[in-house]
């Protein structure tokens, strides 16, 4: 069966196709390890709480990567792995379904399982992408560093997003990060680069990739996600002979020898060599850089060879050349399918994902912006008589203010709760606080409740909460057996208010202090429409704008001043109706959308009405208004 092979491996598997002895865990999804291909694998597979049912992209993907690794070649429809002699440990940490996205603390724990199974290589097909400024959680760096120390080599891929950024796990110290590079050995668009990857980094063949998929079949898909098991492969390969020659088997020292022998970019080639990171894998020089040579492998290439490796596919008659095929589209941001085809780790946009399509932001189609109140469930009996059990006695973890008290001195319970966003008491989301700023989001929730039970009279009661983030294709059971789907939740844009105090402050920002109550009752009414007739989920581009025109009433209070202020003869308007429109002019890749207010005159139906609009663009995470309010007279709305 065909399967992409570059010069070497062929030689490589003459002396060996990987020893049982060598374990390589696999964190991705739930595989289909009844495909011909991996029914003779050694596979062990451990129940994680991500593990559910086969199916769905995240099947896919995993059964792909599986196969690539440990696939056994012989029989109809089967695909040969690169290590198929090697023994695999699949860790599940995204469960089926058609998108995932996983914290990084889900993947501290995933690694913690792979240590704790002594294996030598960890792959991690996904990662999460992050800002310049933005660092992974401390405790991921930490079993980093620990799987390093324990001479544990963590290959993870590079990401799907076409531009130079980092991916967490791929660019933390240590890990051994991989791009994709097309049957020309050249970077394909879509793998990102960066510093840390300069360093780090190989690119492997990530083209039209031939693997199993789930009930039998097979596909050829293109991304990182594809490149990075190869990458795996080759280094369980090289530590097997390391083994079988009666070496310590050190997975740090082939780390080392894959990066020195990567077959570094020539400039001659008109390409942008930091797309390169540290070079080509290069299978015939890595061997020979960590054996010192010991036995010759035919057709070497060393790295005065400035041409582009060829790829080829091995078969049962020999090798030969490997011909073009339809790419697969995207797995979703780092969901076991995406058009790059990465699974990205998510703690949340965070968080670990199989990684999304080119670009560098998530897609429209996952945010969210939505309006509510802040609520907590337990979500198993278990779980709510701990709290029980560690409260004083007496009090109940269903009382928001007791269970307040017991979490004033013990931050760190707020991540044992179930945290959610409802709508008329119904939770409508459950809200998973994004890494690194996890504390401070718990925080900000824990200030929201103790806001929403103080008394509506105080400065710090609160009546409403926008929530700003993506959803990441889970789900969690409530205790009700209500089924909520999750939003990773970034703490910019979170924000509690209560009506009156956030037109108070409006005003006095405006210096419209002076103005009669006409103006505070037009405004909360129009915050309270919102609100109630207009109430939503905030996934749609409409509604987040919707909501954040109602968040922003620091424009919102201008906008009331000049329509319902009376004129010099005592009339003044009042808000008849609310719109959201596509806008018809935007900036270049950005959502925007016109929110129309249409105000007439009670007194007076043959006056003008008075249409205002301003648009706000919801193209990232937290909307932003573009430009100044417009206003003008019509006869109708």
């Amino acid at each position: 069966m065909n399967t992409h092979v570059i010069n070497g491996l062929a030689e490589l598997w003459k002396d060996s196709k990987g020893s049982p002895d060598i374990r390589i865990a696999v964190l991705d999804g739930v595989p289909d390890l009844s495909h011909p291909s991996l029914r003779s694998a050694d596979i062990k597979s451990i129940t994680t709480g991500a593990a559910g049912a086969v199916g769905g992209a995240t099947t896919n993907h995993a059964t792909h990567i599986f196969s690539k690794i440990f696939g056994e070649g012989d029989g109809d429809g089967g695909i040969q792995g690169w290590a198929p002699g090697c023994k695999g440990i699949s860790i599940p940490i995204f469960s089926a379904g058609p998108s995932n996205r996983v914290s990084q603390r889900d993947l501290v724990n995933a690694l913690r399982i792979a240590i704790d199974h002594e294996v030598q290589v960890i792959n991690i097909s996904g990662g999460q992408l992050v800002a310049a400024n933005n660092e992974a959680d401390t405790s991921l760096r930490d079993i980093v560093q620990e799987c390093h120390d324990k001479n544990i080599l963590v290959v993870a891929a590079a990401g799907n997003n076409g531009c130079e950024c980092r991916h967490i796990p791929a660019s933390l110290p240590h890990v051994l990060a991989v791009g994709a590079m097309d049957s020309d050995g050249q970077p394909m668009d879509f793998s990102n680069w960066g510093n840390e990857y300069l360093t780090q980094g190989i690119l492997a063949p990530g083209q039209e990739i031939l693997g199993a998929q789930a009930n039998g079949a097979s596909a050829r898909l293109t991304g990182t996600s594809f490149a990075t098991p190869l990458v795996s492969a080759v280094a369980a390969l090289l530590l097997s002979i390391q083994r079988k020659r009666g070496m310590p088997a050190s997975p740090n020292q082939v780390r080392e020898a894959l990066l020195a022998s990567a077959s570094p970019c020539d400039p001659r080639w008109g390409s942008d060599c930091r797309r390169f990171l540290a070079g080509r894998l290069n299978i015939q020089q890595a061997y020979v850089h960590l054996f010192n040579g010991g036995s010759a492998m035919t057709h070497q290439q060393t790295d005065a060879d400035t041409s582009v490796p060829s790829m080829v596919s091995l078969t049962p008659s020999g090798l030969e050349p490997q011909g073009s095929l339809d790419t697969v589209a995207a797995m979703p941001a780092e969901a076991p399918a995406d058009s790059a085809g990465a699974v990205s780790v998510a703690a949340g946009a965070t968080g670990i994902v199989p990684s999304g399509a080119c670009g560098c932001k998530p897609s429209s189609s996952s945010l969210v912006y939505a309006l509510g109140k802040i609520g907590y469930d337990f979500g198993t009996e278990a779980r709510r008589d701990g709290f029980t059990q560690l409260m004083p006695a007496g009090q109940s973890p269903y009382n928001p203010e007791q269970l307040l008290a017991y979490l004033e001195n013990r931050e760190f319970e707020s991540s044992m709760l179930i945290w959610t966003l409802n709508i008329d008491l119904t939770p409508i989301y459950a809200i998973e606080p994004s890494e690194p700023f996890a504390r401070d989001t718990y925080g900000l929730l824990v200030g929201a409740l103790e806001g929403q039970v103080a008394k509506p009279d105080s400065d710090g009661y609160v009546e409403r909460v926008s929530i700003p983030g993506y959803l990441t294709g889970k789900t969690v059971r409530l205790y009700s057996g209500q089924v909520v789907p999750v939003i990773s939740v970034v703490p910019r844009g979170l924000y509690y208010w209560n009506v009156n105090k956030l037109i108070d402050t409006a005003m006095k920002a405006a210096n419209l202090t002076d103005k009669d109550d006409k103006l505070k009752t037009g405004l909360r009414e129009f915050l309270n429409r919102i609100y109630y007739d207009f109430r939503n989920l905030g996934t749609a581009s409409s509604e987040r704008a919707m909501n954040f025109a109602a968040t922003n009433a620091f424009q919102a209070i201008t906008v009331f001043a000049e329509n319902l202020t009376p004129d010099d003869h005592g009339h003044s308007r009042q808000l008849a109706k609310i719109a959201v429109e596509k806008s018809p002019f935007c900036r270049l890749d950005s959502d925007c959308w016109d929110v129309k207010l249409a105000f007439f005159d009670p007194e007076n139906d043959q006056r003008a009405w008075r249409i205002v609009r301003y648009t706000i663009d919801v193209s990232d995470v937290m909307p932003v208004t573009i430009g100044d309010p417009k206003a003008w007279a019509a006869t109708s709305f």
